[in-house]
């Protein structure tokens, strides 16, 4: 995912260079390129990622913990030094080292069902994910099939415009002969330059399709540009080949979104599980080791008598009782031998049972019940809304179907009124005029087969898509 982000972050000032060798995309390059540079796919990779780091962690959280202390200690003042049990005045420095270990053996199940909670959280956000990337691929594809349309509609104007311009020069070389009037030269000059127009606007349409589909795509404008037409037959299915309640069963077991919205339904279950775990109480086992040195532990190395000192008298006699002072070598006790020697060990088990909590667990509870009915209600609504589109997808084609079969058979025969009028107006029984009107029918028909030729085109990638088959087109 670093690595997506850098390249969304670096892809605009280096694309001008990287993209300029290839200037004409197919289908499934501009969607492989939407689908690793388009923010909105790189931040559901993100969450994906993110959940994924909470589910990990939530099975390590089972697992017992250690940690090593240490620490130094300077002590100065007149105080009792624990190691010669004598008052001092001077700096006592010490070291204390401790490895200790904790570890939950019981807690009503609260981890366990954590682990599972993060486990659909993080299933349901990879669904999440693949949703994210279905809906760019259908943008992708909605716009590619845009920009055919266009280019193909700017083609049909230039063959209109180079028809008009072929029968122009025919007409002229006949005036010049005299066999046609100069009104017929007229007539088709004018609609010459209406048909100017028309390619002006086709040439418009085309550039606008084609920067909707590289703004998607996140390319720089300063690239070159464009979409390869690929054999791109319109297709011999009918509405009655699909079954709306087939696809919907279908869609069922492959759709993203329904086993996004059943994963999180999983997901709220176990953490109303973890919410009643609340209820019972934790037994929790700690181990403890730990050692201390100072250099006041002091050991004797030789002893010498330093002289005497009275301490008393005899009763009855009063002779003084004098006693023998002693003075000491000392050295301080090596480290490795303190460290042995002040080893301490301590290990116990404790249980916690919450007798009054303020209503903590019972709040948790509820809410994990509301969130388990809010997600098995958004569950219902996948559904419905997922039926609701196919639905919306199979009138679609249906309206499509029957549309482009209409705006066929309307430019059947506009091709022979066009055909008809063409010869009468050269006959001179027709006047220009009517040619004038027979073309922009014509022109206005084969525009409207085009339309709704890539219309039905769409509408069936739609139903197919539903059906699991992958979005492609034939090169």
């Amino acid at each position: 995912m670093k690595k997506q982000l850098l390249a969304l972050i670096t892809f605009l000032p280096l694309t001008g260079i990287a993209l300029k060798a290839q200037s004409a995309w197919t289908l499934q390059e501009c969607i492989t390129h939407a689908l690793q540079h388009n923010p909105e796919v790189v931040q559901a990779g993100i969450t994906r990622e993110q959940t994924l780091n909470n589910f990990q962690q939530s099975k390590w959280n089972q697992w017992p913990d250690l940690s090593l202390n240490s620490g130094q200690f300077l002590q100065n003042g007149r105080s009792i030094d624990r190691f010669t049990n004598t008052f001092t005045q001077t700096r006592i420095f010490s070291n204390n080292v401790g490895l200790q270990s904790n570890a939950l053996l019981y807690a009503g199940g609260q981890l366990r069902h954590n682990v599972q909670q993060l486990r659909y959280t993080y299933l349901a956000s990879t669904e999440d994910e693949k949703v994210v990337n279905n809906n760019i691929s259908l943008r992708v594809a909605n716009l590619y099939l845009q920009a055919l349309q266009a280019k193909e509609l700017l083609q049909a104007a230039v063959e209109n415009k180079n028809s008009i311009a072929a029968q122009l020069d025919r007409a002229q070389k006949l005036l010049q002969a005299g066999a046609v009037a100069e009104s017929q030269v007229l007539t088709l000059q004018a609609q010459l330059s209406a048909e100017q127009v028309n390619l002006v606007v086709a040439t418009n349409q085309v550039e606008q399709a084609l920067t909707g589909l590289r703004t998607l795509l996140l390319l720089p404008f300063g690239v070159d540009f464009d979409v390869i037409a690929p054999n791109l037959p319109v297709g011999k299915e009918k509405p009655e080949d699909y079954q709306p309640d087939s696809i919907f069963q279908i869609a069922q077991q492959n759709r993203p979104e329904v086993a996004s919205a059943h994963n999180k339904v999983l997901s709220a279950e176990f953490g109303l599980k973890g919410a009643y775990s609340g209820r019972y109480p934790t037994l929790n086992a700690g181990f403890n080791l730990n050692t201390l040195y100072s250099q006041n532990a002091k050991r004797i190395t030789g002893t010498t008598i330093s002289g005497t000192r009275p301490i008393g008298f005899v009763t009855g006699t009063n002779e003084i009782v004098e006693t023998v002072d002693f003075a000491y070598t000392l050295q301080t006790i090596p480290f490795n031998k303190q460290f042995r020697d002040n080893l301490g060990q301590s290990a116990g088990l404790q249980i916690s049972w919450s007798i009054f909590g303020k209503r903590n667990v019972d709040t948790r509870i509820q809410q994990a019940k509301l969130s388990l009915q809010s997600a098995q209600l958004q569950e219902t609504a996948v559904r419905y809304q997922l039926y609701s589109e196919i639905i919306t997808a199979y009138t679609g084609f249906r309206q499509a179907y029957l549309r482009y079969a209409a705006n066929a058979d309307a430019l059947e025969f506009q091709n022979l009124n066009l055909n008809n009028v063409e010869r009468r107006f050269a006959s001179g029984q027709a006047n220009s005029t009517e040619l004038q009107v027979a073309r922009s029918s014509r022109f206005n028909a084969a525009s409207n087969l085009i339309q709704s030729k890539y219309e039905r085109i769409f509408r069936r990638m739609i139903l197919d898509f539903y059906s699991g088959t992958p979005i492609q087109l034939n090169y």
